[in-house]
């Protein structure tokens, strides 16, 4: 701990100053809330499912952004990250894009969008409003 002495009127006062370290500081970052990904149960079109926040690394998967390249940015975060609740078996595979895509937008689509705009923390509503 580092001390700082400090003359106050002729009298001596020692404080305590708290070291913050790195390892301090990459803990707390990495044990913070907003570090852990979402989830959220949900029904779509009157079935529940179960939408999970992507990881950065998955965001930047080749592979993924490849699979995404000149396609809708929601219909695919709902392929890839689409879950039958409680499990890891994704419920659309990028075969489904097509039919995901000619789905009228309604307010069924729109809830579902909102939700995962709220996961990812887009800011979809203010946006929207502005």
């Amino acid at each position: 701990m580092a001390t700082n002495t400090t003359n106050a009127n002729s009298a001596t006062s020692v404080e305590e100053t708290p070291v913050v370290t790195r390892d301090d500081l990459r803990k707390a970052i990495f044990e913070a809330e907003e570090a852990k990904p979402k989830s959220e149960v949900f029904k779509f079109n009157g079935v529940d499912v179960e939408w999970r926040q992507p990881t950065i690394e998955a965001t930047q998967n080749t592979e993924s952004r490849e699979a995404m390249e000149g396609k809708n940015f929601m219909v695919m975060m709902l392929i890839e990250n689409t879950f039958i609740p409680g499990t890891n078996e994704r419920i659309f595979v990028l075969d489904d894009y097509d039919a995901l895509i000619k789905m009228p937008m309604s307010r069924q689509f729109n809830e579902v969008v909102q939700r995962i705009s709220g996961i990812l923390d887009l800011g979809v509503d203010s946006k929207v409003k502005n």
